[in-house]
């Protein structure tokens, strides 16, 4: 066995009759020669008055609570029949916990598992014949001081100098100008319509039955050097998947008609997660192979619920946010390593194809 300090990172082995303290345990995985499987095997884990153990006897194994003086039987499930070692791997995350018999699922599923400490350090005990084995890997680690890399960073915006509230009457917001900066709405390519609803809200003239005929971007004009910081809060379409119902709304910023960056997020019944996506047009050409994308799962992004995309970019680089949280954060060279800088002359909003 190894020894634990404060900078203890990572794996450890576990002898029998060893109990000691260590980091949350992650995974743990008991292995028991098959000399050893007619005896009593117990790997147990957790803080001194609330701790889980696996119990394997004979033919069948268990999953135990102790607390507050009580055990209770959690789960239990029958051991296979077998003449080699037996495996046994339990994924414990705080919340559930996940166990596997020579990688198959036991227990019919994680394990549902309320605790005072689940974050806390731990002990670790095995209790098993001497030919067993254990290996603890905790749930997390910190890196390596020598990949530690510095975040990128793109230089903030300063004050708010345009914002629309949709306010007013049903209508194509062309030629409409915003009331704080009044700087007028044109769109600028495409033939899709953004229009207010009546109810101080945008939306893109679009249903599953007539979609928005392409990417439409509706741009203010932009005079401020150095960049821009653009927030809108998005509604998806629909309210849950099935419906057929997209999202694809986001951001363009523009120098020209032939030089542009999109922004914009990826909802889609086709594939379990949303993505931040990004396309390039430079000197009049766009390759769909040059988009670059961030995928951020299925629960930031959901058909009917109100989300914060906020984009900040300073020319050279920009950072794409989530409801706060950091996304994707790309720099021009990335895609371009000749360009070094793209000039945002028009800022917009988009209802992209992709």
């Amino acid at each position: 066995a190894g020894v634990f300090d404060e900078d203890w990172t990572g794996v450890e082995s576990v002898a029998p009759g060893e109990r000691r303290r260590r980091p949350a345990p992650g995974l743990l995985r008991l292995t028991l020669p098959s000399q050893a499987l007619e005896q009593p095997a117990s790997l147990r884990w957790g803080s001194e008055n609330d701790t889980l153990a696996l119990h394997a006897e004979c033919d069948s194994l268990a999953l135990v609570r102790s607390a507050g003086g009580e055990s209770t039987t959690l789960a239990t499930h029958n051991l296979p029949a077998r003449a080699g070692d037996l495996e046994i791997q339990a994924l414990d995350d705080g919340a559930a916990v996940s166990c596997a018999i020579d990688g198959v699922q036991a227990f019919d599923g994680p394990v549902a598992v309320e605790r005072s400490d689940a974050e806390g350090a731990a002990l670790v005990e095995l209790e098993a014949p001497v030919e067993a084995r254990c290996l603890v890997v905790p749930r997390a680690v910190q890196p390596l001081r020598e990949l530690a890399v510095e975040a990128p960073t793109v230089r903030p915006a300063g004050q708010v100098v345009a914002a629309d509230d949709f306010a007013g009457t049903e209508g194509d917001i062309n030629g409409r100008t915003t009331p704080l900066g009044a700087l007028p709405w044109r769109r600028r390519w495409g033939r899709g319509v953004f229009e207010r609803t009546g109810s101080g809200q945008l939306r893109v003239r679009a249903s599953v039955a007539a979609p928005c005929p392409g990417r439409t971007i509706y741009a203010l004009p932009w005079r401020h050097a150095g960049g821009v910081e653009a927030s809108v809060v998005i509604t998806p379409p629909g309210t849950a998947r099935g419906q057929r119902e997209r999202c694809r709304a986001g951001f363009a910023f523009l120098q020209d008609q032939r030089n542009m960056l999109l922004v914009n997020v990826w909802l889609d019944d086709r594939y379990n997660t949303t993505s931040i996506s990004t396309f390039y047009r430079f000197a009049g050409f766009e390759d769909i192979f040059d988009a670059v994308w961030s995928c951020m799962g299925e629960r930031r992004v959901v058909w009917g619920r109100p989300f914060e995309l906020r984009v900040r970019f300073d020319e050279e680089r920009f950072l794409a946010c989530v409801d706060g949280e950091p996304i994707l954060v790309r720099a021009v060279s990335d895609v371009q390593p000749w360009r070094r800088r793209l000039q945002v002359r028009e800022v917009g909003l988009l209802a992209n194809w992709e």
